[in-house]
């Protein structure tokens, strides 16, 4: 109730901002076990249950989470692909079903997650695993990972970041 309760908020506000770019919302905490991966991913499922489109994006690459806890492949490409070998961000997708009790995540065809935002979104939750690890702050300072944030939040009514604790 908490998570649909501040999707709802998080929602009015945009909707009173009417930007037309999806909203970015970067998630993090002071230390580690706070719970900011737990609140990333339930925010993102309240926003999608709300029928917004949402992409959520592991930064956290010292400990990254978002690919264990969607159940994704260990091997699974994300962020680290896209940044440093130049992998298209829709190569990198995997959707999320909501609605589809059991149903395992699978990788997105790059014709689902289109700039055309249908009334009803088809999947409303993709996500971006970390796709490996990396201490430097290397991969999230590069342009390259501005340009994916720019690409999604084109694509998205909001795009959820998992990023590392301060």
């Amino acid at each position: 109730d908490t998570y649909a309760l501040l999707a709802a908020s998080l929602e009015q506000d945009e909707t009173e901002r009417h930007s037309g770019e999806a909203m970015v919302i970067a998630v993090t905490s002071a230390v580690d076990g706070e719970g900011k991966t737990t609140t990333a991913v339930n925010l993102g499922i309240a926003m999608a249950k709300r029928g917004m489109r949402v992409a959520m994006v592991d930064f956290d690459l010292r400990k990254p989470a978002l690919g264990r806890i969607f159940d994704l492949p260990s091997h699974a490409e994300g962020v680290f692909q896209v940044v440093r070998s130049g992998r298209s961000v829709e190569s990198v997708l995997w959707s999320y079903p909501i609605a589809e009790n059991g149903a395992p995540p699978r990788r997105l065809p790059n014709t689902q997650f289109s700039p055309a935002k249908p009334a009803q979104p088809k999947i409303p939750l993709v996500v971006v695993p970390a796709g490996g690890s990396d201490r430097s702050g290397e991969v999230a300072r590069s342009p390259k990972a501005a340009k994916m944030i720019t690409w999604l939040r084109h694509q998205a009514d909001v795009v959820i970041l998992d990023t590392p604790p301060a």
